[in-house]
């Protein structure tokens, strides 16, 4: 199939997901605070911080630390790895900038014995030496054990540049998988907090939008088969569209890994 009629195909899919989105419109489905507010991208003030909230055992959502143990639960550590929390967790300064040491830790969970230390990357891209320098502070600071986490939309890895060229044992995980798991832990935790309730709901609503997840099933896999039978058209598609701002998830199918990109308007993909 050549280029042009692969995007015939792909329009075909995406009239009758707008479609969809449209009746979604309708029925109030998009309402949303954090995408009026404009924040919908957002790392620190976001995502960040509202991370952070939850996970904080003394935060406004009520529910002490049982989503800091979900959390632990959903990343693969024991739920007590990190107990009684300090609650300076969110942009932790940590000196001055070097090439080995210093900077700000996105999310930090430790309770002086051990520690979660968290680099959450939405859209930016990595710093240099950063998973090295929060490396080096945990060696320094929490010698009975660390993790060293690196959050991406769809769990990618670290750049060499942000390792040091370094070996360092960190752990990738993802919006679209172990987030959304545990937000979905969280709301059954909160079943009788409703204003946690819902606004951690809204979250998870903006989380599915931004990680290619509120489309249709029926679309994304009629898409993810095109891109299969039609990888010549796949790598001339990859070659002229390159946005950085779309989102992104990750399916596999028939042996092959497919990275759908879209927005509105606009459908990439990665082979």
């Amino acid at each position: 199939m050549e280029l042009n009629e692969f995007l015939i195909e792909i329009d075909k899919v995406c009239l009758v997901e707008q479609e969809r989105m449209k009746q979604k419109q309708r029925n109030g489905d998009y309402f949303n605070v954090f995408n009026m507010l404009g924040l919908w991208s957002d790392e620190i003030r976001l995502h960040s911080a509202f991370l952070a909230e939850l996970l904080n055992p003394n935060g406004s959502h009520g529910l002490k630390d049982a989503l800091l143990k979900e959390f632990l639960a959903a990343i693969g550590l024991n739920k007590d790895y990190i107990s009684n929390c300090k609650t300076n967790i969110v942009e932790r300064y940590i000196g001055e900038r070097t090439e080995s040491t210093g900077g700000r830790i996105d999310i930090i969970l430790e309770d002086g014995e051990h520690a979660v230390i968290i680099e959450n990357k939405i859209y930016a891209i990595d710093q240099h030496h950063q998973l090295l320098r929060y490396n080096n502070y945990g060696k320094q600071h929490f010698p009975k054990g660390f993790k060293l986490i690196y959050l991406t939309l769809d769990g990618h890895e670290a750049s060499k540049d942000s390792l040091g060229d370094e070996e360092i044992d960190y752990h990738c995980i993802s919006y679209d998988e172990h987030i959304l798991y545990w937000l979905s832990q969280c709301v059954m935790l909160a079943y009788d907090k409703p204003l946690a309730r819902e606004t951690i709901s809204q979250y998870i609503t903006l989380i599915k939008q931004i990680t290619g997840q509120d489309m249709n099933k029926d679309s994304s896999d009629k898409i993810v088969d095109l891109a299969i039978n039609n990888i010549e058209a796949v790598v001339a598609l990859m070659e002229v569209n390159s946005h950085p701002k779309w989102a992104c998830f990750l399916k596999s199918k028939k042996g092959m890994k497919v990275r759908l990109y879209y927005s509105k308007n606009k459908i990439g993909l990665i082979i």
